[in-house]
Parts: C-alpha cells; structure tokens; sequence
C-alpha cells in the first residue's frame, strides 16, 4: 500500500556502474541524463569493471558483451533479420564478433544521435551530475579515473576509435572460422549416418555436446579464458575443415543417392561420371569429389574442383589394369596389381546395377563381385546343389 512519503518527488537518485562493456554502462549514463533533464540530482559511482568507462585508454574502445550474451538475438534487427533467428551464445567467443557487434551497435546509436561514452560523460558533469570512481577498486586495477565532477576534456588527450575498422577487418577472419567449427562439427552427423553402431552414434553426441558445453562454461568462468579456450578449437578446426568438407559431400551424395532410389532413375554419362577418390592420387587427398573421363590420349583422368568452387583441377589416373567391383552398397574402381586389388574410386550408389555401362564407357576390362558381394558369391558357389562338369 501506497504512503504519501511514497508519492514524493524523486530528488535524488545514484547509480552504479559496474560493468564494463558498452551495453553495460550505456543504460546508466541514459538514466543519469534523463534524471538531470528532469532536475533530478543524478549520481554516477563507477566499481570493479565499470571503471572501464572512465580510463581514458579504455573508454572509447569499449566493446558489446557477447560472450554468453543469450539475448543477442534482440540485435537481429539490425541486420535486417527477425528477432525470432536465435544466436548460439558460442558463437560470440570467435574473434571479430565482439568487435562486429560494437561497430554495428554504434552504427545504430550514431542514426538517433546518442552520444559516445565520452561526450555523454561530459554532458552529464556539465549539467551538474556527479561522477564518482572507486578508490578501492582503483587501487586494485592500479588504474587512473578522472576525478569526481572533472571534465574529461581536461585530461587533455586525443584519440581515434578504430573499433569499428578493426571488426570490420576481422569479419572475414570470423566467418572463415565460423565455416571451420561448423564444418568439423556436423561431421559428427555424417559420421553418426554411416556408423551401424548406435554405441559409436552416443558416444559422438556426448563429445559434442561436451566441447560445446566446455565454451559455455569457461566463457561464464572467465571470458578470457573462454576466448582462449575457444580460439583453440578454432586453430584445431581449421586444418580439419577440407576433410570435414570431403567427408560431409561423400555422406550427403550417398544419403542421398540411397534414400531417393536413384539408381533406378539414372543413367550413366556417355563421357564423365561422378567418383570419389579411395585413396590420395597425385597429391589430391581421399574422398575428393570429381570425375572420371578419357583425355585425348585414351588415359584415365580425374577432374575435380577444391571446394567445389575453385577452378578444375585435372590429375591423370594409374595407367595399369582397372576392374569395376560391385559391391554391397556401392560400386568400386580397383586397380590391379597381380594377385592384389588397390581401392582407386568409390562410385556413388546411384551406379549400382550400372556396372559393365561404366566399365564399357570408360574402357575397363573387368567387372567383379567385392566386399560382402563377393563372400556371398563365394558362400553361395561353396554351396551349390549344381553338378559338375566334365573336363
């Protein structure tokens, strides 16, 4: 129940500062100048890591807080996204997002003409409203905060945001490393997609979530070390990505090729059909998506695109016997060597029952049984009810 001492004028108000990013200290600066404009006596008393808003060196380079930040979602907006598009609190560990978020943010403020930190301090101390540092806290960071009331123009220094040029420049940088992270971890799906053991399946779901759940908690433990801890992913994830990237198209195709029965639709091209590599040919690794063709000297050539994207790159193929195998769940370019077979290609399923068409385009001598195909043949000849014939 309301008392009349509750319905008196606010006449005096004093706020604290304890944050450091700039969507930490920016609500107190606007409640401070709003109680002035209103007559209010207004009080800022900056502690702990809200100082950061009153070193000279530190306060126009003051960055929006983005790790663990659940709410950046409220940003989408800003880039012509709805708000409803979520914003993995991981994510803000990776360098440049931080950075990028700060520059967009007052990108936004400088549209509604809301000053910087340092203008907005001044009009503040101007307009009679009081600013007070922590000695304690001042003490233990052995750091310098202007003093209660001081105008900051007396600190008599210059200086030049590059903020905003420095996320900038980092953007590339952010999403390359983004693009690594996700590529290594929806591996783990490509891997839970061929793996028959539902074991192995659990055991690549608890370490997932286990990595991403070690960001989350040392981001909340310490943000630098959340930042170091993710970097490290980062670095462990990037010489792992064109692997990632080779295994998520070989997984995708032959999903794909099983699940849409495409072998009964397909047929295969008269000059180039689609393979990937079994083996490292020629320096291009395994399971390099390309294709196999003819040149114009009769040999075998394997034509392929890094990243799908880049231009064709040519490598020649082994030059000795080839067979096509027919295997289980898809077909086999095997070079011979003897008594002995060598993997060359992996065929997409969707070659599957088009065995001998490949080996008559492409010029190969031999078709076969292979794998689990060949054991049954072999099981089912062992077996045979069928007589003998004579010599």
């Amino acid at each position: 129940m309301n008392t009349p001492e509750d319905r008196r004028p606010v006449k005096k108000v004093c706020i604290i500062v304890s944050r450091g990013s700039l969507d930490g200290i920016y609500p107190a600066l606007i409640m401070a100048n709003g109680a002035r404009m209103e007559g209010i006596e207004a009080s800022l008393f900056f502690t702990f890591f809200g100082l950061n808003g009153l070193v000279k060196k530190t306060m126009d380079a003051m960055k929006v807080s983005t790790v663990g930040n659940s709410a950046l979602n409220m940003a989408m907006p800003m880039l012509r996204l709805p708000m409803t598009i979520p914003f993995p609190t991981w994510m803000g560990a990776i360098p440049g997002v931080s950075a990028f978020a700060t520059g967009l943010m007052k990108k936004e403020m400088e549209k509604l003409d809301i000053p910087p930190v340092r203008e907005f301090l001044e009009m503040i101390s101007d307009s009679g409203g009081k600013i007070f540092g922590c000695k304690l806290a001042m003490d233990m960071f052995k750091q310098f905060a202007p003093g209660a009331g001081a105008s900051l123009s007396d600190a008599g220094f210059a200086a030049v945001d590059l903020s905003q040029f420095w996320g900038t420049l980092m953007v590339p940088f952010a999403l390359l490393a983004y693009a690594a992270v996700f590529l290594v971890s929806h591996t783990i799906h490509i891997l839970i997609l061929i793996s028959p053991f539902t074991t192995v399946d659990a055991a690549l779901k608890t370490f997932r979530i286990f990595l991403l759940s070690t960001v989350a908690g040392t981001s909340f433990a310490s943000p630098t070390v959340g930042a170091v801890w993710s970097g490290l992913i980062v670095l462990c994830c990037l010489p792992l990505a064109g692997w990632a990237f080779r295994l998520m198209v070989f997984g995708q195709i032959h999903a794909w090729d099983i699940l849409t029965f495409r072998r009964r639709r397909f047929v295969p091209d008269t000059a180039a059909n689609a393979a990937f590599l079994a083996r490292k040919v020629g320096g291009v690794p395994r399971r390099t998506y390309g294709f196999v063709r003819r040149d114009a000297s009769g040999g075998l050539v394997f034509s392929w695109r890094p990243w799908l994207l880049l231009p064709e790159r040519t490598t020649p193929l082994p030059s000795g016997p080839l067979a096509v195998g027919r295997g289980l769940f898809h077909p086999e370019v095997l070079e011979i060597d003897g008594e002995s077979t060598r993997d060359l290609l992996d065929l997409p399923p969707r070659f599957k029952g088009h065995e001998e068409t490949f080996a008559r385009i492409h010029a190969i001598g031999e078709v076969r049984d292979v794998g689990l195909r060949a054991a049954w043949s072999w099981l089912k000849g062992l077996f045979s009810s069928a007589p003998a014939h004579a010599s």
